[in-house]
């Protein structure tokens, strides 16, 4: 995990919300990337935390982070989604997800939750 500045990879096909989300999460002391495809996203690399979206326009979101959890096991992924039936939850954490939060969302709340993750993460090391 980074030192000085988690870095926090925003996965989201919503240019709205994938902006906001960097730019809150840029203001509250994290290093965001935002990328709005699954493609990009396993190109991105160096991340600390990942937040999915799972209705992305080249994949699906679940598979996503069975990709991410195979190749990187220890790094966290939050679901961000307007899903919010049981079994996407389900499907999702079985898929290899940390946590699941609905749209909308409180951001406080989500940077609450990524901090939580990020400090399990350095507890580990």
């Amino acid at each position: 995990m980074s030192a000085v500045c988690p870095r926090v990879l925003i996965v989201e096909d919503d240019a709205g919300v994938r902006r906001a989300l960097q730019h809150g999460l840029d203001r509250g002391g994290y290093d965001s990337i935002a990328v709005s495809t699954a493609a990009e996203a396993l190109h991105v690399g160096d991340h600390d935390i990942a937040l999915v979206d799972l209705g992305l326009p080249d994949s699906d979101g679940v598979e996503l982070c069975r990709q991410l959890r195979a190749v990187y096991p220890e790094r966290p992924i939050i679901v961000v989604s307007g899903r919010h039936d049981e079994l996407d939850v389900i499907d999702a954490l079985d898929a290899g997800a940390d946590d699941y939060v609905t749209k909308p969302f409180s951001l406080a709340v989500l940077k609450a939750r990524i901090g939580r993750h990020l400090d399990r993460c350095s507890a580990r090391t």
